[in-house]
């Protein structure tokens, strides 16, 4: 095993004891042996570090560690990427699982792409009784500079993403990963990923599972996200009008509609992002 790199994956963790196990024993069933599992619990209060003891005498791959307070998300994210000691590294949500084959399929991409800096695959989404996929809706192989996908796609999940040492070194600022604290910090990330040189090789192939219920995020925060997602894009709209005109449009078009959709429905009464997104629209 000494021969093989050692890849990390993290596990950042809040109130997540319904499905950790689940999640953790996805990473412990891949059939790629040099894995050290990071999981950073973030003051749960729901039982999920008493578990996480439980689970870490079990199996000597999990290393834990519980915040002296509650972080926020994004730094919790950030603490546990910086405990990890691979030559590649991903995080993971503490709901979502892996197909035994993620790391295996994702270090055979590198070793047959020598450009490649990060690796990222399509996906599932699944509640209790369905799935259904989430393409990334790129061609295969490397890309650099794919702005225009990351507007119009919006499918790129860290989640479900392989960095090698290097690119995550590159992309670190002040020494974190994620830097903003909006629920979108991912995607923020993924901006400076598709501004810049770092090569990006899609595998298109669905190897994780993204798991929607109730409590998570995605469900609870629906409205809030949007608006932060908008945000994200008014942060690199400078680059993304000069290097993806067409698909920053049908981005805001498509987000008008969304934003009408809510106050419509009264998931929302705030007019205040619809009238942002309508003005810069008309610009």
């Amino acid at each position: 095993m000494d021969d093989l790199p050692l890849v990390s994956i993290g596990v950042p963790a809040y109130n997540a004891k319904k499905y950790i196990s689940e999640t953790i024993q996805s990473i412990l069933a891949q059939d790629y042996a040099n894995i050290e599992l990071v999981i950073q619990d973030n003051c749960s209060v729901d039982g999920t570090w008493e578990l996480l003891q439980t689970l870490a005498a079990q199996h000597s791959q999990l290393s834990i560690r519980q915040n002296t307070h509650n972080l926020g998300v994004t730094s919790n994210f950030n603490c546990v990427i910086n405990r990890a000691r691979g030559d590649y590294v991903m995080v993971m949500g503490s709901d979502d699982l892996l197909e035994p084959s993620f790391v295996r399929r994702c270090l055979e991409a590198f070793a047959q792409n020598s450009q490649a800096d990060i690796v990222t695959t399509d996906y599932l989404y699944f509640t209790g009784s369905k799935e259904w996929q989430k393409l990334i809706r790129l061609a295969p192989g490397i890309h650099r500079n794919f702005v225009g996908g990351v507007v119009i796609a919006n499918n790129f999940s860290t989640n479900f993403t392989l960095f090698n040492r290097q690119a995550l070194n590159r992309l670190r600022e002040r020494g974190n990963l994620f830097l903003t604290s909006f629920y979108a910090f991912d995607l923020e990330m993924w901006f400076r990923v598709a501004f810049s040189d770092i090569a990006v090789y899609y595998l298109p192939e669905c190897l994780g599972k993204c798991r929607v219920h109730a409590a998570s995020t995605s469900t609870r925060q629906s409205v809030r996200i949007f608006k932060q997602i908008f945000l994200v894009l008014m942060m690199h709209r400078t680059g993304i009008k000069r290097d993806a005109p067409l698909q920053y449009r049908i981005k805001l078009a498509r987000f008008a509609m969304r934003g009408a959709g809510y106050l419509l429905s009264g998931q929302s009464k705030d007019r205040r992002v619809l009238k942002a997104i309508l003005g810069e629209l008309l610009r």
